[in-house]
């Protein structure tokens, strides 16, 4: 019970670190929907701050973290003495998993979801939990009783940037992150529209020699991984670097020698406070908000889409490419229908991929 209580308290002070969230009218759905539920599924895609609401959801109506408990497994719900009323509030992230469904997860957490279902019902607890869209989809299939989590039933509320954020909500969340990583470059540009921002990247991308590609490369090598992380120890030389790395840069047939991995190293840490955030207890470098990867990705599209269609991570693919005509302030990279089998053969990927689709091999 202790760790619980410190995890938890810990998770609520690097929430509260966090001074410059952004409440969107999203957010205000939330929590009027918690407080005629008494239970929330919050669904979306990576960098859409799922996390971030959660935290501060749970103490919206005043609730103190004390009376707040963040679960890390099924098995800690039958720790607590729920009769002792010492917690109104639980919250479970990531509840079946990060990067994709876990079979083991699912099946540790669905004994308990009838109870937590219950409790809500009955308004002893308050119930907030997390997942991707993607996973919660590919979870719902294989549940039994998935009341919480088809959308039908009301509890589940979809965050999309792109599908209830409005402009100006897209606007002052990329300002905030500015303002949080004091860069004031960003600042002074956030009245542009995002074509702007694209072709600050373009810039980067059309660089006037070799090295300045190499440097655009470190960008599109964090983007394209899933979860949009990389260490630096993935760099540290020619023989000992990561597959990844060689896949990225034989897509654009460049040799990985230790001299192209120094630029890479070097970049990375110069778009620090910019475009990237280093979370400093992992030593991992990723973009300071979803957006900026997204940025990463149209400037990719629009000039190697082949490339970007090989190297495009899922939520890229479901979220920014379409082949449907571009709406304006739009981010997407629109596939040519020249390139229509190159986008089936990567959805072909995508769902066969390993722990996914258990039928993959049929």
């Amino acid at each position: 019970m202790k760790s619980l209580r410190e995890n938890t308290i810990w998770f609520f002070d690097e929430s509260r670190k966090d001074v410059f969230y952004v409440e969107t009218a999203r957010f205000q759905d939330a929590i009027r929907l918690l407080k005629e539920k008494h239970f929330i599924v919050l669904t979306g895609h990576p960098g859409e701050g799922k996390t971030a609401m959660a935290a501060r959801l749970a103490l919206a109506d005043g609730t103190k973290p004390e009376n707040c408990l963040k679960l890390e497994r099924a098995r800690d719900w039958r720790k607590v003495d729920w009769s002792l009323k010492l917690f109104n509030t639980v919250i479970v992230d990531d509840i079946f998993g990060g990067g994709a469904l876990n079979q083991k997860l699912l099946g540790d957490w669905e004994p308990y979801l009838p109870e937590m279902e219950r409790a809500a019902k009955q308004k002893r607890l308050r119930i907030i939990i997390t997942t991707r869209h993607y996973i919660k989809e590919e979870a719902l299939e294989e549940l039994d009783k998935p009341t919480m989590f088809d959308d039908k039933e009301g509890y589940v509320l979809l965050l999309s940037s792109t599908k209830y954020m409005t402009f100006d909500e897209k606007k002052d969340i990329l300002v905030s992150r500015a303002k949080k990583n004091n860069s004031e470059d960003m600042i002074n540009a956030h009245r542009k529209k995002y074509e702007d921002c694209v072709k600050k990247a373009e810039g980067l991308y059309k660089g006037k020699d070799e090295e300045q590609f190499h440097k655009f490369l470190a960008l599109v090598i964090v983007w394209a991984k899933q979860d949009m992380r990389m260490k630096e120890h993935d760099l540290q030389n020619a023989k000992k670097v990561s597959d990844h790395v060689k896949y990225v840069a034989n897509c654009f047939g460049i040799d990985v020698t230790n001299s192209f991995l120094e630029i890479l190293k070097s970049s990375l840490k110069s778009h620090v406070h910019d475009l990237f955030l280093l979370i400093d207890h992992s030593g991992e470098y990723t973009f300071s908000h979803n957006v900026n990867g997204d940025m990463v990705g149209v400037v990719i599209g629009s000039h190697k889409p082949l490339e970007c269609i090989e190297l495009c991570p899922r939520d890229f693919l479901m979220e920014r490419v379409t082949i449907a005509q571009a709406g304006k302030d739009e981010l997407r990279v629109v596939v040519k229908q020249s390139d229509y089998e190159a986008l089936c053969e990567k959805l072909a990927k995508m769902i066969c991929r390993k722990d996914c689709n258990l039928m993959a091999k049929e």
